[in-house]
């Protein structure tokens, strides 16, 4: 709780959104309540959260959906991005599959994914979360609409770069409904070639999307660079997005993700180009961050990083 913003696992937003054995959800009653439980503790000890939102996509299996096949923006499989190897998806059963090939939604259907979003939004807010982040990275659902490499749809949710992002145009749209756009953060991952993911017009596309998102009013970007800890995770299609290159296009927050210290942190956070920066195993492990420096060196850098006032005015 001593971090200015803690972003929670992602939320199914849907039975269907389902892909991982023992992951949350935000789609009923019971779980909303669940969920409340948590807010409300770490309310009382001062911090400010938010409730992570996704749908698996084609990065599900079968298993979850009593047989039935994955949906993507197209009926495209997960293979091997760059050096980033296709890793296989996990099944009802816990264990480890091969990926499967998905089926394309239609365009009503995503439509009704779009409002599935707005609902968990609901009950996210009634659970008394701040905010909420919508998972549009690292090759589930959204992701696989905004990449080229995954999006070979004729309709209006795949011509060009704007039919490209229109799902997320709309799901920001939806979800505003709830929250106030400003309590929007989007996360993002131009740089990662897990799952599948990479295509040769991100470095372009996806400063066109923070520039749309920026005109909604999406109150922070996280970028996440990483997928998995065992590669450097780049699809090396085209040249990386930096921090830099998104602060120059989007009005609100800048969070960066993936393989920080304590001091590459405090120096990206100290240089402007980001308004913060997450750690997950890291920081979960380890609160403090200290090792393997001092406790009092990377401390002193965490208490720069974290207790942020920028986040701190979403407390409600």
């Amino acid at each position: 709780s001593g971090a200015g913003l803690i972003v929670t696992e992602p939320s199914a937003v849907s039975e269907g959104a389902n892909g991982y054995c023992d992951s949350p959800g935000l789609y009923t009653a019971e779980q909303s309540s669940a969920w409340a439980a948590v807010t409300s503790k770490l309310h009382d000890e001062g911090c400010t959260v938010v409730a992570q939102l996704w749908h698996t996509g084609r990065m599900s299996h079968s298993s979850f959906h009593g047989g039935a096949t994955t949906v993507s923006a197209s009926a495209l499989p997960i293979i091997t991005s760059g050096s980033v190897p296709a890793c296989g998806v996990m099944g009802a059963d816990g264990n480890w599959k091969d990926h499967e090939t998905p089926r394309a939604l239609t365009t009503a259907e995503v439509g009704g994914i779009v409002e599935d979003f707005g609902r968990a939004a609901n009950f996210a807010k009634t659970a008394g979360f701040d905010g909420v982040e919508i998972h549009a990275a690292t090759g589930y659902l959204v992701d696989t609409f905004l990449q080229s490499c995954s999006n070979q749809r004729t309709d209006k949710y795949g011509v060009g770069v704007d039919g490209r992002f229109k799902i997320l145009e709309e799901i920001v749209r939806c979800v505003s409904r709830v929250y106030p756009t400003s309590r929007i953060g989007v996360k993002l991952a131009p740089n990662s070639g897990f799952n599948g993911m990479g295509s040769e017009d991100n470095a372009k596309n996806f400063l066109h999307y923070a520039a749309r998102l920026s005109e909604l009013g999406v109150g922070y970007l996280h970028a996440t660079w990483f997928g998995k800890v065992d590669t450097h995770g780049f699809h090396g299609k085209c040249p990386p997005v930096t921090l830099k290159q998104l602060k120059a296009v989007f009005r609100g927050g800048i969070v960066g993700n993936g393989g920080y210290s304590g001091e590459t942190a405090a120096e990206a956070v100290a240089a402007g180009d980001a308004t913060a920066i997450s750690f997950g195993r890291a920081y979960m492990a380890n609160p403090v961050l200290n090792a393997p420096l001092s406790y009092s060196s990377r401390a002193a850098a965490l208490l720069t990083l974290l207790p942020l006032p920028y986040f701190r005015t979403w407390r409600r």
